[in-house]
C-alpha cells in the first residue's frame, strides 16, 4: 500500500494511483500503470521524488518488467516531477508528451525548479507568520478552516524540501497532433484535443478496454480552472460525453465509471462563460466580476464541507472569471 496514495484496480493489467486529497493546496496528480507482455507504460508521474519512488516500489511489486513509456499529459508540476525518479529506475523509457507540453515545461519547469528550495521556505514562512498574526494575505481573518489548511500546507512544504529538488527531466518523444503505440500489442492512442486545460494536454485512450485517461481536463470532485482555456475544455469535455468510454480517469479525484460528473462540469463551464460575458457586457473589471458573480446554484453538486467549498472558490470561482476575462482579452 502506497503512504501517499490507493491503489485502484482498473482491470487485470491496469492500475491507477490516486492521491488521497485532490484538493488540499500542496496537491499531488493521479497516475496510471498499464501492464503489457512487452513493458509498462505510465501515464503521470506524480509531483515530487518521495511521492514518486512509493510509486516506483509499488509498481515493482506488480510486475518485474520494465517501463517502457511514461506518458505527461502536460507541464504542471503534479504530473511531471517525478521524470526523474522514473528515468533513474528506468533509463531506457522513453517520455512522451505534446510538443506544446514540451514548450511549456522549458518555459516554466527548469526556472521554477531553480528557485527551490528558497520559494517554498518563503511560503512556508508566510504562512506561519499569518497563523501567529490570524491575518491572511487578502488582510482578512483567518478562520479556523484557513489555519487548518496553513499547517497541512507547511507540513507539506517542509516534507518537500527535505528530500532532494527533483530535477527537470523533459520528454524524448513529442507528437503534433496524434501518436499511437503498440505495447505488447496493445493499441494506446495519445492526442491532442485542442486548448483545454493547456495548450499541450495529452489524452490517453485505450479502446479495447474503453478506458480514458483524461489529465486535468477532468478533475474531481472540483474541477480546476487554473490558466485553462474555458471555451476549449467545454469542448474537450464534450467530446469525451462522445467517446464510448466506460472508465474515465481524472488527473486527480476518484475513477468515474459514467460520465453524470463530466455532465455537471460542462453544465457548470458553460453557466460560467454566461455570467462573466454579461460581466465583459457592462465594461466590468475582472475585480468587480469577481465581487458580483456566485455559482451557488451548483454548489450541491460540488460542495459537501469546508474543505470542498474553499476549492469551489480557490481552484474554480475565482480562476474560471480570470480565464474567461484573459482567454477574451487575447481575442482582440
Amino acid at each position: 500500500m502506497s503512504q501517499s496514495a490507493d491503489i485502484v484496480q482498473i482491470s487485470e493489467n491496469i492500475y491507477a494511483f490516486i492521491p488521497r486529497d485532490p484538493l488540499k493546496d500542496y496537491v499531488d496528480g493521479n497516475s496510471v500503470v498499464i501492464i503489457t507482455s512487452e513493458g509498462l507504460v505510465v501515464v503521470d508521474t506524480r509531483t515530487d521524488t518521495k511521492s514518486a519512488l512509493e510509486e516506483i516500489t509499488e509498481i515493482k511489486k506488480l510486475s518485474p518488467l520494465p517501463v517502457k513509456y511514461v506518458i505527461n499529459t502536460h507541464w504542471h508540476y503534479d504530473h511531471i516531477l517525478g521524470n526523474e525518479a522514473f528515468k533513474n529506475a528506468w533509463p531506457e523509457a522513453t517520455i512522451i508528451a505534446h510538443k506544446n507540453c514540451l514548450k511549456q515545461m522549458e518555459e516554466n519547469v527548469p526556472g521554477a525548479l531553480d528557485l527551490e528550495p528558497g520559494a517554498s521556505i518563503n511560503l512556508i514562512n508566510q504562512y506561519k507568520a499569518e497563523l501567529e498574526s490570524g491575518i491572511g494575505a487578502d488582510s482578512l481573518p483567518l478562520s479556523e478552516y484557513d489555519r487548518i489548511r496553513h499547517r497541512q500546507t507547511i507540513k507539506d512544504l517542509e516534507d518537500f524540501i527535505s528530500h532532494p529538488i527533483p530535477k527537470y527531466i523533459k520528454p524524448d518523444l513529442v507528437f503534433d497532433s496524434a501518436i499511437t503505440v503498440y505495447p505488447g500489442g496493445l493499441e494506446i492512442h495519445i492526442s491532442r484535443w485542442g486548448n483545454g486545460h493547456t495548450i499541450g494536454d495529452a489524452m490517453v485512450w485505450i479502446p479495447s478496454m474503453k478506458i480514458l485517461i483524461t489529465g486535468d481536463n477532468v478533475v474531481a470532485p472540483v474541477p480546476y480552472s487554473l490558466g485553462n482555456y474555458v471555451s476549449g475544455q467545454i469542448d474537450v469535455l464534450e467530446r469525451i460525453k462522445m467517446i464510448d468510454a466506460e472508465t474515465i480517469i481524472p488527473g486527480h479525484g476518484p475513477v468515474l465509471y459514467d460520465k453524470n460528473y463530466i455532465s455537471n462540469v460542462i453544465e457548470l463551464f458553460r453557466a460560467a462563460e454566461l455570467k462573466v460575458n454579461d460581466c465583459n457586457s457592462k465594461n466590468m473589471t475582472v475585480e468587480e466580476c469577481i465581487k458580483s458573480v456566485n455559482f451557488d446554484e451548483f454548489k450541491n453538486k460540488f460542495v459537501t464541507g469546508d474543505e470542498s467549498a474553499w476549492a469551489f472558490k480557490n481552484y474554480f470561482t475565482v480562476p474560471v472569471i480570470r480565464a474567461i476575462y484573459r482567454n477574451e482579452l487575447n481575442k482582440k
